[in-house]
């Protein structure tokens, strides 16, 4: 077993193994509700139950029916080329964003609707061994904890680390603009500010307090 993970309520348990294969089944008696083919490495259940994530460093990421191993919606972040299927994956608390991360490579925030990439960031140093991660919905901030240096739990880890961003645009830009005396630039936004238009915003807000106060 490679991946492992509860319901809240304790209905249910998902387990991945190297085989290939996702398990749901009933704890107590071991009946098993659905099964799946996937390389996954990590297995999350939504807040309500009612979705099953899995990621691997190669498939990607997947959300599928727990009750009937329906595949309902697939993402990116995998490469079928990719030496290793070791990733972690995590719902936030309202259910609504899933976060997904794999060693030397990205971590990345989806919409869970849609499965379209909210937010990316660069693992620092690369190579990072994700052991777990978390993601908040209302703080608009995401979290991962792991080693560095360490490509499978045999090796020597160099360090260990922990990375928080913020990921939410409005927050993002909210913050920004307390640190700076300027609005950004275009090539700061891009960078940044991923998937979202240019705007200005930082003067604005400077403005609006210097005219009206805080």
């Amino acid at each position: 077993v490679v991946g492992l993970t509860l319901t809240r309520s304790g209905s249910a348990v998902a387990s991945a193994d190297m085989g290939g294969n996702v398990v749901v089944w009933e704890p107590n008696s071991g009946i098993e509700y659905s099964r799946v083919s996937d390389t996954a490495s990590a297995v999350a259940f939504s807040p309500d139950e009612a979705l099953l994530a899995t990621a691997s460093g190669s498939s990607g990421v997947n959300l599928w029916d727990p009750d009937t191993g329906q595949l309902i919606a697939r993402a990116g972040h995998g490469d079928a080329g990719y030496a290793r299927d070791d990733a972690v994956v995590a719902f936030s608390n309202d259910g609504r964003w899933l976060a997904s991360a794999r060693p030397d490579d990205t971590a990345r925030v989806w919409n869970v609707e849609n499965l379209n990439e909210a937010a990316r960031f660069e693992l620092a140093g690369g190579e990072i061994w994700v052991d777990d991660m978390y993601i908040d919905d209302q703080e608009g901030f995401f979290a991962i904890c792991g080693s560095l240096g360490a490509y499978d739990h045999r090796s020597p880890a160099m360090g260990r680390t922990l990375e928080i961003w913020d990921w939410k645009p409005e927050q993002m830009v909210e913050r920004a603009c307390d640190r700076l005396t300027r609005d950004l630039t275009e090539t700061e936004w891009v960078r940044f500010m991923r998937g979202e238009p240019y705007r200005r915003i930082c003067l604005d807000q400077q403005e609006r307090v210097a005219q009206f106060g805080d």
